[in-house]
C-alpha cells in the first residue's frame, strides 16, 4: 500500500492536486485535517480518501481520528490539535499507543517530521499551504512500514 499523506492544505486544493499527480500511483489520500474542502475537489483523482478534520473544518461532517489497518499495519490518525502537538508529542504518541498502532498521522504544525519512537513511526507531512509545501509518502506492506517528505515541485 502506497499512501500519499497531506495536510493542512488550508484552500490549496490546487497544490493537493499537484502533490497527487506528483506522488504517482497511490493507493490511497490521507488528509491529516485543515483542508477538508480542497478534498471534495480532488475526490475523483484518488482511489481511497481518508480524512479527519483539523481545527479550522469548522463545518465538516468528519470525525477527529480515524484507525484503519492496512497490510497489517495499524495507522492512527488525527490533526493533532487535541493532543497538542506544537508542545510535544507525548500525547499522541500515548494515544496512539493505548489504540495499538503502528503508525500516527497527523498535521497542525505545519512542520514536516517522520521520526520512529521505538516501534511507533510519526509520520507529519508538513502543510501543503506553505511556502515550502510538503507532504508525506507512506508504504506499508505485509506488517512493514515506512515514510519519506517530499517537498512539491
Amino acid at each position: 500500500m502506497k499512501a500519499l499523506v497531506v495536510s493542512d492544505t488550508h484552500g490549496r486544493a490546487d497544490r493537493l492536486e499537484k502533490a497527487l499527480l506528483q506522488a504517482g500511483a497511490i493507493d490511497m489520500l490521507i488528509h491529516c485535517g485543515d483542508g477538508a474542502a480542497d478534498v471534495e475537489r480532488v475526490r475523483a483523482l484518488a482511489p481511497c480518501i481518508l480524512q479527519v478534520r483539523g481545527n479550522c473544518d469548522w463545518n465538516a461532517a468528519l470525525p477527529t481520528l480515524y484507525i484503519t489497518d492496512e497490510q497489517r499495519v495499524r495507522i492512527f490518525l488525527c490533526h493533532g490539535h487535541e493532543y497538542g502537538v506544537k508542545t510535544g508529542y507525548r500525547r499522541i504518541i500515548a494515544a496512539a499507543q493505548q489504540q495499538a498502532a503502528q503508525v500516527v498521522c497527523f498535521g497542525h504544525t505545519h512542520v514536516p517530521l517522520i521520526q520512529r519512537q521505538g516501534a511507533l513511526l510519526l509520520v507529519n507531512p508538513g502543510a501543503l499551504s506553505a511556502r515550502d509545501a510538503t507532504f508525506a509518502l507512506l508504504s506499508a506492506e505485509n506488517g512493514r512500514y515506512d515514510a519519506t517528505t517530499r517537498y512539491l515541485l
